[in-house]
């Protein structure tokens, strides 16, 4: 009842909302008797608190049903509906900018780049596809810490939304 209705947590794992998530290194061992260093940094998996009731602005990071797969991504709206904004295409060019309808939302990830699974992909996102809103990184795998969500776009994002008047 409580995931379902209110909040919970999950684990999120890759490296495509860095450095807002899984950014911190962990060192492991990895033993090859052929390199000098057997020290390997691998990223952590964060561990984040989401609500399910919420309002959504622009910055926020939501947990999605990917519309063409159905699996579950997290990742930062950077579009409202109403906005119009201009996706990333293969080589990180612009493409053609496009007016989100009534309850579209673009999702984009932290990292810059076109092939992560998100709005530069898939296209708008319905807001019903949309399940939760992140709003505390509670640790990862190797320490607890507390560190609020703020909402902010990331630097690749400016200059490509444009906000109705």
């Amino acid at each position: 009842y409580t995931d379902a209705n209110i909040g919970g947590i999950a684990l999120v794992e890759g490296p495509s909302m860095r450095p807002t998530l899984n950014n911190f290194a962990v060192e492991s061992w990895n033993f090859d008797p052929n390199k000098i260093s057997n020290i390997v940094d691998t990223p952590t998996k964060d561990i984040v608190y989401y609500e399910r009731e919420f309002v959504l602005g622009r910055g926020d990071i939501v947990i999605l049903r990917d519309p063409k797969t159905g699996g579950r991504r997290i990742k930062r709206v950077i579009g409202l509906p109403g906005d119009t904004v201009t996706p990333l295409t293969f080589g990180n060019n612009l493409g053609e900018p496009l007016t989100l309808g009534k309850s579209q939302f673009w999702v984009e990830s932290d990292k810059a780049g076109f092939g992560y699974r998100d709005s530069s992909l898939f296209g708008p996102v319905d807001q019903q596809l949309i399940e939760a809103k992140v709003t505390l990184i509670v640790g990862n795998l190797s320490k607890i810490y507390w560190k609020t969500v703020e909402p902010l776009l990331p630097s690749h994002a400016e200059g490509r939304v444009k906000v109705p008047s």
